[in-house]
């Protein structure tokens, strides 16, 4: 591959594959640091309105990613028709409007795991200061004036700004900038120098995950036992490919997730159904009835649950992630997380999805969504894109700008640096799908292309339809092209821009 110029650049997929094949060779969500101070505050039906407490005044500023509206996807049935897209319109495009579109709200995390979401914070905060804040780092400071709803899980800010506080150290162990953030491209780069390191304390070692099958009133729960719910997650029994095989397989065994070690509850907790931790799952009783809409509440009495029957203080002192399996009709979304933390909600059987454990995951772990024009899941070439209801497939990994961000392949990454002198200007020689990075004969396999006037850079991988990635539903057997920004080291939403084929071009 050779890029004679770069003012423009020439990006060209005469590469010799060698997958041995003949003829194949800034989306910028919206912030979700929003409120408005001119509303008031509304209770919930359940009209749980207190006053903030002493002890709830300070804590760690969250970002949630949520997949809205089963219902305004198409592939809610059996077979094939399990994979979960958006609804076409009458001219067979993707319908990005309405409820199937994601979105992003701001919440504030306790010390003792407690989420609650932040609602009518003073513009100006929002559109100033707010947009530098940092999810899963960043710690804040909120007014006795604020009102807290226990049945939405929200606090309402009533108009006020929050204080900032000072953070243990610049960048902790699961600090990465937000996509809100617009810096200049030198700072940009710096900042992503600082914690590059940082992203990959959290993207390599072994990480242990608690799986918790919440039942609650009326005999509504997880609907699986806690037997399989196990096996989905860890592959303990016949489940082949589950969020600990994939993980595994696509980081060349650099991440691993164990099941938490077990540990016994409390010699007091009453017994209502509420289980030991075994093997990384266990079932969490809550005195609660299912009220759509009420997730965030359930999500609460399970964490202050779990605190009570096993004498922690948070849910984060027993295992690094934590996935809340909830029974259906809690939530109006099919999955979330929590950007660079610990905690995962699912709708019933979601728990069990591949892709949604490994995307809701990846969250936790700091990727941004993965999109195509203005979809920002339209990139269906890895697991940062759509969620699929199946349990053992699609097999495939992340595109090349999350993978060059998780620093798995980063023995075979290549930097082109337009405009330099030294040999970096352009690239020649052979690219490798992350399937065969094991080969020693695959000397590339992710490209990047320094942008030195923006913050997005492109990144080029041949996605490779074998092995690990298998199962990729976009762009098979095709050299792809994506920008994202974050120098390839910290959150950064990506887009697919360019599926070429034997000869094609691209021009950046």
């Amino acid at each position: 591959m050779k890029f004679p110029s770069f003012r423009p650049a020439l990006i060209a997929s005469t590469i010799a594959l060698a997958a041995g094949l003949q003829d194949v060779a800034d989306i910028s969500p919206k912030s979700s640091l929003r409120g408005d101070a001119s509303k008031q505050p509304v209770a919930s039906a359940t009209n749980n309105l207190r006053a903030l407490q002493d002890n709830e005044m300070e804590g760690k500023l969250l970002v949630r990613d949520i997949n809205y509206g089963e219902d305004a996807l198409e592939g809610d049935g059996d077979g094939d028709s399990n994979l979960r897209r958006l609804k076409k319109n009458n001219k067979g495009k993707k319908n990005n409007k309405g409820k199937g579109r994601p979105d992003e709200t701001l919440h504030v995390e306790f010390a003792d795991g407690m989420i609650y979401e932040l609602k009518n914070i003073n513009s100006s905060w929002t559109n100033g200061k707010g947009k530098g804040k940092v999810s899963g780092k960043d710690r804040i400071k909120l007014s006795k004036n604020c009102i807290v709803d226990a049945g939405s899980a929200s606090i309402d800010l009533r108009g006020s700004e929050p204080e900032d506080m000072a953070s243990n150290k610049l960048f902790d162990r699961r600090g990465l900038q937000e996509a809100t953030t617009r810096r200049t491209a030198a700072q940009e780069r710096n900042l992503a120098a600082l914690r590059g390191d940082d992203g990959r304390m959290l993207q390599t070692g072994t990480k242990t995950v608690l799986a918790v099958k919440v039942v609650m009133n009326g005999g509504n729960e997880y609907s699986d036992s806690m037997s399989s719910l196990r096996d989905k997650v860890f592959g303990t029994d016949k489940d082949i490919y589950n969020l600990k095989s994939q993980y595994a397989a696509c980081s060349y065994d650099q991440l691993i997730f164990d099941p938490t070690p077990n540990r016994e509850m409390s010699s007091t907790a009453p017994n209502d159904g509420s289980t030991n931790i075994e093997n990384g799952v266990v079932t969490i009783r809550i005195n609660r009835d299912v009220v759509t809409g009420e997730d965030g509440r359930v999500n609460n009495a399970v964490t202050s649950k779990i605190n009570e029957l096993f004498g922690v203080s948070s849910p984060r002192q027993l295992a690094d992630y934590v996935m809340y399996c909830h029974p259906e009709g809690t939530m109006g979304g099919i999955a979330y997380a929590y950007i660079n933390s610990w905690n995962s909600v699912y709708k019933d059987t979601w728990c069990n999805s591949l892709s949604a454990q490994m995307h809701e995951i990846g969250h936790n772990l700091g990727f941004a969504h993965s999109g195509e024009s203005s979809n920002q899941y339209g990139d269906q070439s890895g697991m940062m894109g759509y969620s699929y209801a199946p349990s053992e497939d699609p097999v495939m990994c992340f595109n090349s700008a999350k993978s060059w961000q998780t620093k798995w392949y980063k023995d075979k990454h290549y930097t082109v640096n337009p405009g330099a002198s030294d040999g970096s200007e352009c690239f020649n020689g052979n690219l490798y799908g992350i399937a065969d990075y094991d080969s020693a004969s695959a000397e590339t396999v992710i490209i990047k292309i320094q942008n030195t006037d923006s913050e997005a850079d492109h990144y080029i991988n041949f996605n490779r339809d074998a092995g690990i990635n298998t199962g990729t539903l976009e762009g098979s057997n095709q050299v792809l092209v994506t920008t994202a920004g974050g120098e390839g080291n910290g959150y950064a939403p990506s887009t697919l821009v360019a599926k070429l084929g034997a000869n094609g071009s691209y021009q950046v």
